[in-house]
């Protein structure tokens, strides 16, 4: 079984929580998510549990 998340690639606190937490990236939906910007990235993080 695995978890899986999508976080925003600018959403570095997000990202090393998740990371602490076990989670590695999985890939990159490029850009995913709009903003005023423009568009940015989202980052597919994967966790493997055993049950």
């Amino acid at each position: 079984v695995t978890l899986w998340l999508e976080v925003r690639a600018s959403n570095v606190a997000a990202i090393a929580l998740y990371e602490s937490l076990g989670f590695n990236e999985a890939t990159i939906r490029r850009n995913y998510y709009p903003t005023v910007d423009g568009r940015e990235d989202a980052i597919i993080m994967a966790l493997p549990i055993s049950m």
